[in-house]
């Protein structure tokens, strides 16, 4: 009884360790085969490796030439659909959608990501969606969805994406104030894009009327925000508007926004050769009071 198991035990056993691991053949129960997972799964291995290889691809291509990409985003999408990645995948190929003005594709595209869990690529999603909602003629439906996403974590691509929409949005929504305040953020955000933000600026502060930016002048909120570059950002765009006014008062001859202007402004207005032009303008509201007093 105590000896050594005979053959037809040995046969037993085999069989049982076969049924219960799975054989070596479908993975095993250790050994080099453990880590073998079936591709197509979700999470798999090979398709984190053809997304990092897209993602990484996407990064180095200039916006243009992104589009080339669109059959293997699309291939990918089809294969892997429930894979977790999946939704990095759909949130590319949606901004391909968009920049083709393809936005039904887009729409159906992103639905399953804005339905999915919370975190970063859901959060990128929103901005997308928000791009071509402004671009589809919703720019406020566009500023809801853009106003809970500050602060969160994006990519840099995307701060850059969420900080143009927000602009463009509260630009034609006529939210005179968040224009300011969006600009500023959109030139901290831009790095290398700073001469089109810049350009963009310079034209929307002509498209705000005067009382208004005079209005964020006199409570002087321009020029606040909670990082350094975003105060000198915003600085930047307090000054773009302050020339603007100074521009409309001595065209106009307007002495009382002369006269807020220098009451308000910072020191170098009143330094430059404009801020000359416009004491003189600003006595003229002093004698006007002189005289009807």
């Amino acid at each position: 009884m105590g000896g050594r198991p005979s053959s037809a035990r040995r046969a037993t056993w085999v069989a049982l360790l076969g049924v219960s691991c799975g054989l070596p053949a479908l993975g095993g129960c250790g050994g080099a085969d453990t880590n073998v997972r079936d591709t197509s799964s979700p999470g798999s291995s090979e398709s984190e490796r053809e997304l990092r290889a897209l993602e990484e691809r996407w990064e180095v291509l200039a916006p243009a030439q992104r589009a080339t990409l669109r059959p293997e985003l699309e291939d990918y999408v089809a294969r892997f659909t429930t894979d977790p990645g999946v939704g990095r995948a759909r949130l590319l190929l949606a901004r391909l959608f968009v920049d083709a003005h393809e936005y039904a594709a887009a729409a159906s595209t992103l639905q399953p990501v804005l339905r999915g869990p919370s975190g970063r690529v859901r959060d990128e999603a929103e901005v997308v969606q928000a791009i071509f909602e402004g671009e589809t003629g919703h720019p406020e439906a566009a500023l809801v969805r853009l106003e809970p996403l500050r602060g969160k974590l994006f990519t840099v691509e995307f701060r850059r994406l969420w900080s143009k929409q927000r602009a463009r949005a509260a630009l034609e929504t006529r939210r005179w104030r968040l224009v300011v305040e969006a600009l500023g953020d959109w030139v901290a955000e831009s790095g290398s894009d700073r001469a089109e933000v810049e350009a963009f600026t310079r034209a929307a502060v002509r498209d705000v009327p005067t009382a208004a930016l005079a209005r964020v002048i006199v409570d002087g909120q321009a020029g606040s925000g909670s990082s350094s570059e975003q105060l000198e950002a915003r600085a930047w765009v307090e000054k773009i508007i302050i020339e603007r006014l100074t521009d409309e008062a001595l065209d106009k001859k307007d002495s009382r926004l002369a006269r807020d202007l220098l009451a308000h402004s910072p020191t170098w207005l009143r330094a430059s050769e404009a801020g000359d032009e416009l004491v003189l303008l600003a006595a003229l509201v002093e004698d006007g009071v002189r005289i009807a007093g």
